[in-house]
């Protein structure tokens, strides 16, 4: 196996690893598991039933982190459905039942960064 397939199959089992967090994080509304996934310039844009959202996770944090933890989530399911790495980025794509009382599907943006993947973009949309 060659050096540079060696370090993308890391890779994206690196990504994977984050994203799987993300998912944990979300199914327990842990904002601690939440925030040191994404950059701290990270943006969040979607569209959830028809309105369009820009920001940052900020409210996607403080929504869960005002439900309380026995209420939260307990019918949740998430499947990753893809995963890219492309040298220091990467992008992975999400399907979300009941997160929330809502489904969703989430493409995330990844980088790099000190030898740690981050978030730095998730688009969203219900369905």
């Amino acid at each position: 196996m060659s050096e540079n397939l060696s370090n993308s199959l890391h890779d994206v089992s690196a990504v994977r690893t984050v994203i799987a967090a993300y998912i944990e994080g979300s199914k327990k509304c842990c904002i601690q598991t939440l925030k040191p996934l994404f950059h701290p310039q990270a943006v969040m844009t979607g569209v959830m039933v028809g309105t369009y959202d820009f920001s940052s996770p900020q409210p996607f944090f403080d929504e869960l982190d005002g439900v309380p933890k026995d209420d939260c989530c307990t019918d949740y399911s998430a499947e990753i459905l893809s995963i890219d790495v492309f040298g220091a980025i990467a992008t992975a794509t999400i399907k979300e039942q009941n997160l929330l009382g809502l489904n969703y599907v989430n493409a995330f943006h990844l980088v790099k960064s000190e030898g740690a993947w981050l978030i730095t973009s998730k688009i969203y949309q219900t369905w």
